[in-house]
């Protein structure tokens, strides 16, 4: 799974503007939206987890504007992997479909020095 999680975020690693950067902060939420609605007919969707990353991402996003490029291009492949359907394991795939999307975050919270961020896994 790490590996593959690892590729994917490479793939989706990019520099955007400020009003992209909002753009993707909404997306981010909607998919928190829809885990919450997917929850509704099975229990076993972590929702709490998805919450945490959620407003963890969103922390990074609102401070990506003032990052390097690389930097910014890492806070946003960490949100597009947790927004993608196509991740190493599917988010709404039980209690462990957001082990790789913590993964990613946390890869991209220790490159930007963010271990108040990290999310126990």
């Amino acid at each position: 799974m790490k590996p593959q999680a690892l590729a994917l975020l490479a793939s989706l690693r990019d520099d955007l503007p400020d009003d992209a950067l909002d753009r993707l902060r909404a997306e981010v939420r909607a998919h928190l939206e829809s885990l919450q609605n997917a929850q509704r007919s099975s229990e076993l969707v972590a929702v709490d987890l998805a919450e945490l990353l959620c407003v963890r991402l969103e922390v990074l996003l609102e401070a990506a504007h003032a990052l390097p490029s690389a930097h910014r291009a890492g806070v946003v492949g960490a949100a597009r992997y947790f927004i993608s359907d196509d991740d190493a394991v599917p988010d709404h795939h039980a209690l462990t479909g957001l082990d790789d999307d913590v993964f990613v975050f946390n890869t991209v919270a220790r490159e930007l020095g963010r271990l108040d961020l990290l999310i126990s896994e």
